[in-house]
Order: structure tokens, then sequence, then C-alpha cells
């Protein structure tokens, strides 16, 4: 976690864990999200990490991905088929 879009608690946890080799970056998806990582893998990369990845969530941030699929989860899976059906 970065606590926002600050790249400083990365930092930490790779000079803490030098072994750490592949990085990947979940931040939000909307504008602040990718400024932020646009610019964390640039510091990276000029640091010498190479295998630096993005994930990135369907909706607006991850939580709400989580919250989406707990909603979709919590229905039946007949209820499911029949909403299914109707479309």
């Amino acid at each position: 976690s970065l606590c926002g879009v600050a790249e400083h608690a990365l930092l930490r946890l790779l000079k803490d864990n030098p072994q750490v080799r592949k990085i990947g970056l979940c931040l939000d998806n909307d504008k602040a999200g990718l400024r932020a990582r646009e610019r964390i893998t640039n510091i990276l990369l000029e640091r010498g990490y190479e295998n630096v990845f993005s994930l990135f969530p369907q909706q607006k941030d991850w939580n709400e991905d989580l919250q989406l699929r707990h909603e979709q989860m919590s229905v039946p899976m007949a209820e499911r088929n029949q909403t299914m059906q109707m479309v």
C-alpha cells in the first residue's frame, strides 16, 4: 500500500528487501492513479528495476471491483442464470 500515490513506502520496502526484483503497481484507474503509475514506473526504472508492470481495476479502484464481485457472488446462481437468459 502506497498510502495514496506517493512512492516513499514502496522505495523503503525495496531498500529493506533487496531481493525484490518484480514490482506490480495496482493504482486507481483515474487521472491521479495513471499519472502516479507513470511517475513511479520512471523512478523505479531509473533505480534499475526493469521488471515493473501495472494491473488495472475494471472500475475506478480495486475496492469498487471487490464490491461489485461481492454483489455478484451474493446473487444465487439460479437467479443469475435467469437474468442472463432475459438479456
